[in-house]
This record gives structure tokens, C-alpha cells and sequence, in this order.
């Protein structure tokens, strides 16, 4: 199909109708050396006879009702369903509408006359008839843009004006290429095709790629246009959605930056559009509820098959609360998206999806590839990536929603039950989703796992605990302390002496108090520095001779040889040894007087290890608290009637060698006193 020609003939008509699947015929005319032509379809159920001829002009206004009378003669006179007079160039008269199926006699353009026989109108038609059976109008949010001047428009209106235009500069849309552009986009299409098809002649039709790649290589009269994104330019003018400026061209364009929907505006259009009381109510409280679920609903890209699920008819959406809610809402929408058709080269995407989740989970880090992040399934993973990548010098990719992370971690647990035996037990969600997927694997995985569960909601209540008493602690150690030095103060000096035992207690409760304020921090705050190669000597030395000082009456002993070195960090082997040797000082202090009393810190290597012992020769630890000396807030040191100490040394001693691979525990063999010992895996320097 050509172009716009420079002549057009009754030839060159018939072999447009030719290539439509026609066959042409001609006849004897009415007039002496006159050809009448004729076309009729080859196939199909419409084959009327139709009878074509070609003007030099369109009639104006006032003369085309008159014109389309005595075409409609003709046709009568030689017995032809139809009849079409194809005029060269311009446009028909305003406000007539030409229906090439309807009437029997009507005037055409040839650029019409090609776009229909083409199948191109038919195309454009079909379009706009799915959008509206798909009732996409119903997902449409209103998009607004800025201009540099600052005014305010709506998107659609924006593009449709600059349409109308007969543009000759780019649009230029500064956004998000994959995702803003899909949130106007289908709706910018389907209201140019509409005024498209009133009058195709003088009009731009906004497309996506498909449709104007196939203008293009039919050779489609006519003025189409499509947008540029990721890099390909499809036509021109162009309309751009980039989040950056650049320059195409050296003419001008006309700017905009698209306005970011805000949350307010995107919780009432789906509260707008869902029927269900129940469900809009439990819709607002999860989004204020759940960061990662106000995340995936905030995600327009996400909001059709959202409003889907939302919206249905099922019961369980308005019966069910809180967290259960949630899951199955975000269960329903991953069904939704997976259950469309995929391209058959696509569907190892979701194995690669799981995997990555499983990964993400089992080293609780980003895994070091990228996954494709399809426009057919919007999932929260990083938008970035482009393709599946082994290079360890990219940024690494990650799912960014966690509810979607738990979605797929539940779905590789659902083809593998066994697989948690490998990694940690899983979180709240990926059990709830996994009960969706599959209520079996579900109770595989959940088998004898009561002890686990248990063990993880102490330990999150511990940690909580142990955060709140110990900023509760420092603040009011501190605030005591204020008040206590200002009463000191006030005091008279024969006052402060009469007074001197009880200032002495008041003094050393509140020392006691901000010992068990920071001991609380030292077992809430677990150092995470890198594993080396550490001197053990060194760590050693400096803290037996700052604890020693607060204890000059006490000798002390350290035989470490300076070659020593721990798989360790030298902080973690710092607060070790600070609690160990600590705990030697106050046990000998608080204990029984001794001849001679002493701490000794020795260290030797044992094959592939290092024991580090301290040792006092105080009263020793009763065989029956061995084991419970090492629990929290525990301590045998007594002064007087009341227990001394804050029962917290040993356990962050333990705590902290446990996450370097070491140990701490009490030497049950050793005689006088008491000895704790420390092992760690020896240092060997990589070969």
C-alpha cells in the first residue's frame, strides 16, 4: 500500500483493492470511451459488488449531498450494491462522516480508502473495543504533569492537546520509563484511537509499538506515533518518558514532570471503586499496618489485578483480620499474575524468583545476581534489573517488598518441606503463605518445630526487654547520680561525715545500677567487626591491668605468649576477657579473705585451637551453679546479705565468644578457687 500519491486513477484504486483480497473488474460505460470499474471481495460473507470511480476534487459543504445523489444513480443504473468515489487529496467537508459499509453511495479520501481496506481501521477498532470490554476505564487513575511554568495538567488532556496540535516538537514526560508511562498510557491510546477514527485523514494517532511498527512496514498512510522508551526511537515527533533529560534533537520540546500519585489519592480510588464496606475498612487499616503491603497497593502498576482480588464476591475477604488478611489478599494477587499467560521461554522466571528468595533468606543479603523484573508480573524486585547476571561487580539485586519475598520463599518450601532443615525458621507470613499454597507441605514443615517457634518469639521478647530496661536504666542511673551530687553538695562537711555510711550505699547502688545499664547494652549490642587474625596477649594485657587497678590489694599473673593469635575480633576478645577477669576480681573481693590473693590469665595452643583460663584462688562456684551462673541477671558474690554484681558478665562473655565460633565455660577439674576458660579456633594466616 503506498503513500499518499501525487495522481490518483481508477489503476491505481484497483490495485489497492487487489492487495485487500478483491477482484476488480471492468466494464463498458454508459458513455462512449468510458471504463466502469468494479470491485468485489474474494471471501467472506460481505461480497457486495461495488462500484468505484475517481474525482478530480471533494464537492464542498453545499455540493456534496448533491454529488453523493447522483453517485447513488449510477450505481442503480449499473446494478452495483455499492458505490465509492475516491477523491485525491484534502479532506471531506466538515461535519461529514464517512461510512463506507452503511451507505451505498458514499465519498472516500484515498488515505481512508487505504486505512480501511488495509485492516488498519479495523486494527484501531479493536483496540478501542478491548479496552472497553476489559473495562479499563474502571483501572484508570488520573495522571497529572508540570510544566516548567509550573501549571498543572492532567496527562491524557495534556497528550490529546499536544495531538491536536499537529505537534512538530517532542513531548518530553520526565518519569519512571517502566512503570509511569504503563499508568496513562493504554488510556492516552484509547482516546486518540477514538478521535482517530472520527476523521483518520488530518488526525496523530497515538499507538503503542506493535500497531505503528505494522503502519510502517504496511506503508500505512497516514500520521502515527508511538513512544520512546528504553532506548528505541519509533517515530517522529516523539512522545518520551525518561527520568532523565536528554537531548534527541537540537529543536525544542515541551517538558513535563509527571506528578507522583501521593497515598492519600491512591487509597481512595481503590476505596472508590470497591463495594464491599468490610473490605475497604480492612483495605485502610492494612495499608496503615503493614509497610510492605502499603508499598505493593501504593504500586499503580499493581492496582488492577489488586482491585481484582479486592473486589470480588469472596466471603473470606470480609470474614477474616489482621495478618490472615493480608496473606490471602496478597496469595490471590500472585495467583492472579502467574495464572496469565506466559510466554513459554518466560516460565523458568519463577523457579530463578524462588530460588533468589530462598537465597535472600538463607544469607539474609541481597543474592549476587539480577532477576528480570518482566512488565507482565510486577513483583517489587529491583526495577533495575534487566536480565539474569553472574558478575560480581554489579549492584545487587534483591526483592525491595517482603511480602512478595515471602510469598516465593513460601513457594520454594512448598516444592521442598524438607528444605528449612538447611536454614532458620521461616517468619509469620511465609507460614501463612505457605498454608495457602500448600496446607501439606505447610504441616511437614511445621512438624516438631514447636521448640523452634518457642525459641524465636523468647528471644524477640527478650531482645525487646533488654533494649527498653536498658535505656531505663541509664536514664534514671543518670538522673540519680545529678541529684545525688547536688545533695553532696548541699551538705554540710560535718553532715557528710555523720552521713558517710549511708552516702557510701546511695554512692554504690547507683554505681550498680549504671554497671547494669551498660551491662545491658554490652548484651544487647553484640560487636559486629571482621574476623582477624588477633594477638591474644595484647587484648589480655590491657584488660588485666585496667581491672587490676580498681584493685591494688589483688596480685595478678598474665603468661601468654606473644605469638598467640585467635580467629576473633579484637573487640569481641576485649569485652571476653573484660567479663572473665572482671568476674575474677569481684569473686576474690566479695569472697572469703585469702592469704594471698591472686589473678593469673594463662594461654596455650591445643592442636587447632587456643584455651585462654582465668583464674582466682576465691571461694570458688558451687558444682549445683555451674551451669547457672551463665543465665541472665544470675550472681553468687554476696555482700553481706545482699548479692553483688549484675549477673550479666558470664552470660555476655558466652554470648560473645559464640559468635566468633568460640566457647566460655568453667573448668569443673580445677582445685582452689575458680577457673574459666575460653577457646577459640587458632589464627593461621591464608595460604
Amino acid at each position: 500500500m503506498a503513500n499518499e500519491p501525487e495522481q490518483i486513477t481508477p489503476e491505481r484504486v484497483a490495485r489497492v483493492f487487489k492487495e485487500a483480497g478483491y477482484d476488480v473488474t471492468q466494464a463498458v460505460g454508459a458513455e462512449p470511451g468510458v471504463v466502469d470499474w468494479f470491485a468485489t471481495k474474494r471471501t467472506g460473507f460481505d461480497r457486495a459488488r461495488t462500484y468505484f470511480e475517481v474525482w478530480p476534487s471533494c464537492p464542498g459543504a453545499e455540493g456534496i449531498g448533491q454529488a453523493i445523489e447522483a453517485l447513488e444513480e449510477r450505481r442503480k443504473a449499473r446494478k452495483a450494491e455499492r458505490a465509492l468515489a475516491v477523491v485525491p487529496t484534502g479532506s471531506l467537508p466538515a461535519g461529514h462522516r464517512t461510512d463506507i459499509t452503511g451507505r451505498t453511495a458514499e465519498v472516500v479520501t484515498w488515505k481512508r480508502l487505504v486505512l480501511e481496506l488495509s485492516g488498519f481501521v479495523d486494527l484501531v477498532r479493536r483496540q478501542v473495543a478491548e479496552y472497553v470490554s476489559q473495562g479499563l476505564d474502571r483501572y484508570y487513575m488520573p495522571r497529572r504533569m508540570k510544566s516548567e511554568s509550573g501549571e498543572v495538567v492532567d496527562v491524557v488532556d495534556g497528550i490529546l492537546k499536544w495531538l491536536d496540535g499537529r505537534p512538530s516538537k517532542d513531548l518530553f514526560l520526565r518519569g519512571n520509563p517502566r512503570r509511569d508511562a504503563r499508568s496513562f498510557f493504554p488510556k492516552a491510546c484509547y482516546e486518540s484511537a477514538k478521535a482517530w477514527l472520527r476523521s483518520p485523514e488530518d488526525r496523530w494517532l497515538l499507538c503503542d509499538t506493535n500497531l505503528y511498527e505494522h503502519a510502517l512496514n504496511a506503508r500505512i498512510p497516514g500520521r502515527f506515533l508511538a513512544p520512546l522508551w528504553n532506548g528505541i526511537h519509533v517515530s517522529d515527533p516523539v512522545l518520551i518518558v525518561d527520568a532523565y533529560v536528554w537531548d534527541r534533537r537540537d529543536e525544542a520540546r515541551e517538558q513535563f514532570d509527571l506528578v507522583p500519585y501521593d497515598r492519600e489519592e491512591i487509597e481512595a480510588w481503590f476505596v472508590g471503586r470497591i463495594s464491599n464496606e468490610s473490605v475497604r475498612q480492612k483495605l485502610v487499616d492494612a495499608r496503615t499496618q503493614n509497610e510492605a503491603f502499603r508499598k505493593l497497593s501504593d504500586d499503580i502498576v499493581n492496582a488492577r489485578t489488586l482491585l481484582a482480588v479486592l473486589d470480588s464476591e469472596d466471603r473470606e475477604l470480609g470474614r477474616l483480620e489482621g495478618t490472615e488478611w493480608i496473606s490471602i489478599v496478597v496469595h490471590r494477587y500472585m495467583c492472579l499474575l502467574i495464572e496469565r499467560p506466559i510466554p513459554i521461554e518466560e516460565l523458568w522466571h519463577l523457579d530463578l524468583w524462588e530460588e533468589a528468595a530462598l537465597e535472600q533468606f538463607a544469607l539474609e543479603a541481597a543474592p549476587r545476581r539480577f532477576y528480570d523484573a518482566h512488565e507482565y508480573l510486577s513483583l517489587g524486585i529491583d526495577e533495575e534489573a534487566s536480565w539474569l547476571m553472574w558478575d560480581p561487580d554489579v549492584p545487587q539485586a534483591s526483592f525491595r517488598n517482603e511480602l512478595i519475598h515471602h510469598y516465593f520463599l513460601a513457594r520454594k518450601i512448598a516444592a521442598d518441606p524438607n528444605i528449612l532443615t538447611r536454614h532458620q525458621f521461616p517468619r509469620e507470613y511465609v507460614l501463612l503463605f505457605l498454608a495457602l499454597i500448600s496446607p501439606e507441605a505447610a504441616s511437614i514443615a511445621t512438624a516438631d518445630r514447636s521448640d523452634e517457634v518457642r525459641k524465636e518469639i523468647e528471644d524477640q521478647v527478650e531482645r525487646r526487654l533488654q533494649a527498653t530496661l536498658g535505656h531505663q536504666l541509664r536514664r534514671s542511673a543518670g538522673a540519680l547520680r545529678a541529684q545525688f551530687n547536688t545533695l553532696k553538695k548541699r551538705l554540710r562537711p560535718e553532715d557528710r561525715d555523720a552521713l558517710e555510711y549511708e552516702l557510701r550505699r546511695i554512692d554504690h547502688e547507683i554505681e550498680h545500677q549504671r554497671a547494669l545499664a551498660e551491662q545491658t547494652r554490652r548484651w544487647h549490642e553484640v560487636p559486629e567487626a571482621a574476623i582477624t587474625g588477633v594477638v591474644v596477649r595484647d587484648v589480655a594485657e590491657a584488660s588485666l591491668e585496667r581491672i587490676a587497678a580498681q584493685y591494688p590489694a589483688i596480685a595478678r599473673t598474665l603468661d601468654i605468649d606473644a605469638a598467640i593469635r585467635v580467629r576473633a575480633s579484637r573487640d569481641v576478645l576485649q569485652e571476653i576477657l573484660d567479663s572473665l577477669i572482671e568476674n575474677a576480681f569481684q569473686a576474690i573481693t566479695f569472697g572469703p579473705g585469702t592469704v594471698t590473693p591472686r589473678v593469673v590469665v594463662p594461654a596455650r595452643s591445643e592442636g587447632d585451637t587456643v584455651r585462654i583460663d582465668v583464674i582466682d584462688n576465691g571461694p570458688g562456684v558451687n558444682p549445683a551453679d555451674r551451669e547457672r551462673i551463665f543465665g541472665l541477671y544470675v550472681t553468687t558474690k554476696k555482700g553481706g546479705d545482699k548479692p553483688l554484681g549484675t549477673g550479666m558478665g558470664l552470660p555476655i562473655a558466652r554470648r560473645y565468644a559464640e559468635r566468633v565460633g568460640g566457647m566460655v565455660d568453667i573448668d569443673p577439674d580445677h582445685a582452689g578457687g575458680a577457673c574459666f576458660l575460653a577457646r577459640f579456633v587458632a589464627w593461621k594466616e591464608p595460604s
